[in-house]
């Protein structure tokens, strides 16, 4: 796993926790962050993959940087899954947003009054 964008100040190497998860931290969280502590669930996205198998509905799902979307292997036909989004481009055209409540999603959402979760 890399740091890349304002995620480049790595304060420590990752660790992998008995939880089987890997957490570390950063100076410079996101965009206008004060810094983050964050983890990484192995499969999770696989999951989320899983429940929108019969979806009606269009889904963007983005990675981050340095994932590289064809490890997750094949995907429902309405799901595109990217390392970037332009998020704010996409709230004005979508019925919800579904984020993790970050600050940065946060915003974007609350610039665009989309609802979100």
């Amino acid at each position: 796993m890399a740091f890349h964008g304002t995620c480049n100040a790595p304060r420590a190497a990752l660790i992998q926790a008995n939880d089987g998860n890997f957490y570390g931290t950063t100076y410079f969280g996101g965009n206008l962050s004060l810094g983050t502590v964050f983890h990484r669930t192995p499969g999770v996205y696989e999951t989320i993959l899983d429940a929108l198998e019969d979806t009606p509905a269009v889904v963007g799902i983005a990675l981050g940087p340095g994932r590289d979307p064809t490890l997750l292997g094949p995907l429902p036909r309405r799901v595109h899954v990217q390392e970037w989004l332009p998020i704010p481009h996409l709230l004005d055209h979508a019925a919800a947003f579904v984020t993790h409540g970050g600050f940065n999603s946060v915003k974007e959402a609350m610039s665009r009054a989309c609802r979100w979760s």
